[in-house]
This record gives structure tokens, sequence and C-alpha cells, in this order.
């Protein structure tokens, strides 16, 4: 944004900025929930393959 002076508003730095979205702790964790996700649904997908085999 061009005049942040003149709505009295502060840039933040990018250390500011981690430090106030929680760090590296959120950005960690979502990876973590993204890719547990994606396994879960390789192994459900898997598993209805394995189902639909004929004996």
């Amino acid at each position: 944004m061009k005049n942040l002076q003149s709505f009295n508003v502060q840039e933040l730095s990018t250390q500011e900025q981690k430090q106030i979205d929680g760090g590296w702790f959120f950005t960690a964790l979502l990876v973590a929930v993204v890719v547990l996700g994606v396994v879960a649904l390789g192994n459900a997908i898997g598993n209805s393959f394995d189902d639909c085999e004929e004996s």
C-alpha cells in the first residue's frame, strides 16, 4: 500500500509477521494435516480398488 502514513499504520517486517502468525508452528501443522489427508485419501482409494477385485 502506498500512503500508509496517512492512515497512521505502521508496516510490519517479515519477522514481526511471523511472530504474530505463530511462527513456523502453524505452518508445519498445516503441512502435516495436508500430508495426512492426502495419505488417507490414497489409502481410501486403494482400499476401494481392493474391494473390487474378484476372488
